[in-house]
């Protein structure tokens, strides 16, 4: 009898997203960062105790240590916590309100003549050269007397309307 295994190739397994982003650990899990935090907050926290007035000497001192300490150590949603005031900073500092621009130009689906100015020449360019210039004459013709049919004229305010809207 076979003997039944499972399949283990389609096990999940965590693939490390920051690869290059590693950072000196001077002690355990102590990275050089959080050192500098501490004992940057440290210096603060002992200036304070020695500048501030009796009454509140403790609780500035212990108020910039407990920052010092946050900063080096309490992540939020897996981003520490100086990566948040520096966004923070930042999107305080940037505009919230964006203004849009009105480009003046007419899209290419509302230029007819210069579509029609295309498809002549292509016309001209495809026709043998014997009836070149009959098809040249009869372009010419049909440009020049043109009579507009009862039912294109609504047509053709509707397209002047929307031209109007793009000026």
């Amino acid at each position: 009898m076979p003997v039944r295994e499972q399949q283990k190739t389609n096990k999940q397994h965590a693939v490390p997203q920051n690869i290059m982003d590693v950072e000196f650990k001077l002690i355990g899990s102590l990275t050089m960062r959080q050192f500098v935090y501490l004992v940057v907050f440290a210096i603060m926290a002992y200036m304070a105790k020695l500048s501030v007035p009796q009454p509140f000497t403790w609780f500035f001192a212990l108020g910039i240590a407990l920052a010092g300490i946050a900063l080096a150590f309490v992540p939020i949603e897996e981003r520490g916590l100086d990566e948040w005031l520096v966004n923070f900073i930042k999107v305080i500092n940037s505009p919230t309100e964006r203004i849009w621009k009105k480009e003046v130009r007419l899209p290419q689906a509302f230029s007819y003549n210069q579509q029609l100015v295309v498809m002549q020449k292509e016309l001209i360019t495809l026709a043998p050269t014997t009836s070149r210039r009959k098809l040249e004459e009869f372009l010419q013709h049909e440009g020049i007397g043109d009579k507009e049919d009862p039912l294109d004229i609504p047509e053709a305010e509707y397209i002047q309307k929307i031209k109007d809207a793009y000026k």
